[in-house]
């Protein structure tokens, strides 16, 4: 199997404690009330290797085009940190639709003070996860999308 958009189930959310982990992103939500009830978490994920991605927040207007990710492979946890960067298409009708990611930081999901190297296989597993995910998951997705990568 390889890596699908899809909606978090309820049984997923408790066996991976996602409800944690989106508050880990977004603590003040937590003193608010949470995600709306109209919110309903997602991720990329395949299920054959035990390996996610979940888009835990969005960079604020003053880092535009930044992505802060958990990604999750056979347990181990980590905080991937991304940019859109030069290259991208600027428009949805782009045709292509092209999307450039960029690598600031990895970080172990535990200590996100703590930056690691990632490994090649690593590495590869999130391009994969990236690639799936393409525009905005399950949520939205452009005709003709391609993924390009500076890391």
């Amino acid at each position: 199997m390889a890596f699908v958009n899809e909606y978090i189930s309820e049984e997923d959310m408790k066996r991976y404690e996602m409800e944690e982990k989106y508050y880990s992103f977004k603590p003040g939500r937590r003193r608010s009330g949470g995600p709306s009830s109209a919110y309903r978490f997602n991720w990329t994920i395949d299920r054959d290797k035990e390996v996610y991605l979940y888009r835990g927040k969005l960079g604020s207007k003053d880092d535009s085009g930044h992505s802060y990710w958990l990604l999750n492979i056979a347990g181990d946890s980590y905080r991937v940190h991304t940019v859109m960067e030069q290259g991208c298409s600027g428009n949805l009708n782009d045709n292509p639709f092209i999307i450039v990611w960029g690598l600031i930081e990895v970080n172990l999901y535990e200590n996100a003070f703590q930056a690691i190297t990632p490994n090649k296989e690593m590495i590869q597993v999130l391009k994969e996860a990236l690639t799936a995910y393409g525009y905005d998951g399950i949520i939205d997705q452009v005709d003709n999308t391609i993924v390009n990568f500076n890391f």
